[in-house]
Order: structure tokens, then sequence, then C-alpha cells
């Protein structure tokens, strides 16, 4: 298999033992740039705390704050993004990830996929099409 799509022996046995793959690990690294103004970005989610949710600073608007009153700190707008919303959700002003439950009613939807495969069929391998119908019934709306 590993010669076969080209990755290394340990990637297909990790596939093997799961599906889901390993979280990959963060690089722990100083901010050199973001560490003279993470005092300031810190003062402005405390006041946001404070604030109506309608008021609160987006990263976008921290950033142009940042472009305009500290001028001589070059820092990408991606990196005070990444920073303010890793910051947001471990001060309760964000969440993380959010899931909409799908619920339908029986025959109300239903996904389909069409694609092609090789099989071993009396013993030669024959390029064969898949089709594959999945009903999305479940408890009733």
């Amino acid at each position: 298999m590993a010669l076969k799509f080209g990755v290394h022996r340990r990637m297909v046995r990790e596939a093997i033992g799961s599906a889901v793959p390993k979280p990959r690990k963060e690089a722990k690294r100083e901010r050199a740039k973001m560490a003279p103004v993470i005092p300031w970005i810190e003062e402005i989610l405390a006041s946001d705390q404070k604030a109506p949710r309608k008021q609160r600073h987006t990263a976008h608007r921290m950033w142009c704050r940042l472009k305009a009153e500290h001028p001589e700190v070059n820092v990408a707008e991606s990196t005070v993004r990444q920073y303010v919303r890793k910051r947001k959700i471990e001060l309760g002003l964000a969440h993380g990830e959010v899931f909409i439950p799908q619920r339908y009613q029986w025959g109300q939807e239903g996904q389909v996929d069409w694609y092609e495969a090789h099989a071993e069929i009396d013993g030669e391998d024959q390029k064969v099409n898949v089709f594959c119908l999945r009903s999305m019934g479940g408890r009733e709306v």
C-alpha cells in the first residue's frame, strides 16, 4: 500500500489503526513581532468582556487600530486574527467549532455518490462504476 500511494509505511499503519488522523504537533515559538502589542490586545479583550456583544472588537478592527496607533509594529492581519481567535475562545468571548444537527423526515433528503473503482471479478481486475444512494431519514422535525 505504501508504494501504491507513495506514502511511508508508518502512515499506512496509522491509517489502518484509525481513520481519524492524529492531531498535528504545534511548534512552540516565540511571538517576536507580536510581543510588543500583546498587552495592548489583552487590554482590548478585557474591555470587550464588559462591552455588549455588538460593540466588541473584531480581529480585523484590532488590526486596523494596530496599524493606526502602532505603525512601527509590522504584523500581518492573519497573525492578529489567529491570536485573537485563540484568546477569545480561552476568555469565553467566542466559541470553538459549531455543529448544527441535521434532521430530516424520511424521504425528504438524500445523498448520492457516483465514482469509479477497481474490483476483482472472477479473478480479473476490472474498472466498475459505483452508485451509492443514502437516505437522510431520522426523527421527525
